[in-house]
């Protein structure tokens, strides 16, 4: 007995279950002690009430210790089974979430392209609405200034043209001519020696009056 005693072995002593859930039985200490050796004697102090006691309460301690253990390896083991099924989740999500994120960038990419194609549109409208109107407004006004001279003031008009620009045109001629009288007049050689005195009453000044006279009564066509 003292060796079964030595190594914890307890015959007929039930123990749990090791769920945790189960109570210890509680032996019949008659039995208990009467499989005892001769030579040991409870103490006088510990009756059977107290003993029994005693008993019961160090197996509820058990027990609860053993409930408690269980309920936190359950609640570790539910705690890993969590973010063990969220890390799969996450795994699985992953690929689909990069296929949201490259479908929603292609979505935006072609919306931009579809807006700025409808802006080109819009702006090309704009631009050929707006020569639409600047050529209505110029017919609208070259035809109100068609109306306003007649046909005859155009020829007249035409013809003070061309009378200005021949005008214009003779300008020039007329004054080469105009500058052509102040040059210098070519001097006979009858005429360099000429005197330096003061010529009386009776006297002749050898100076042909011919070349002078012709230069100065010659005929001038001016009509160019």
């Amino acid at each position: 007995m003292r060796d079964l005693l030595r190594n914890g072995c307890v015959p007929d002593l039930a123990y749990g279950d090791g769920s945790g859930s189960s109570e210890v039985p509680i032996s019949d200490f008659d039995e208990f002690f009467a499989g005892l050796p001769s030579s040991f004697n409870p103490p006088s102090s510990v009756d059977e009430l107290g003993s029994s006691k005693v008993v019961a309460e160090g197996s509820c301690i058990i027990n609860g210790g053993l409930n408690m253990l269980g309920s936190a390896l359950e609640a570790s083991h539910r705690e890993a089974m969590v973010y063990r099924l969220k890390a799969e989740k996450a795994e699985k999500d992953l690929p689909r979430m990069k296929n949201e994120i490259l479908e929603r960038d292609s979505k935006l990419a072609k919306d931009h392209d579809k807006a700025v194609r409808q802006a080109e549109r819009r702006g090309r409208r704009g631009i050929v609405e707006v020569m639409r109107n600047h050529a209505s407004q110029f017919k609208t006004e070259y035809g109100s200034l068609k109306e306003a001279y007649s046909l005859d003031d155009m020829e007249s008009m035409k013809g003070g043209m061309n009378d200005y620009a021949h005008a214009e045109a003779l300008i020039s001629p007329i004054d080469g001519r105009i500058q052509g009288f102040w040059d210098p007049m070519p001097v006979s050689p009858d005429t360099e020696d000429v005197m330096t005195e003061v010529s009386g009453d009776d006297e002749e000044v050898d100076c042909p009056a011919d070349a002078f006279g012709a230069s100065m009564s010659g005929n001038f066509n001016f009509d160019l």
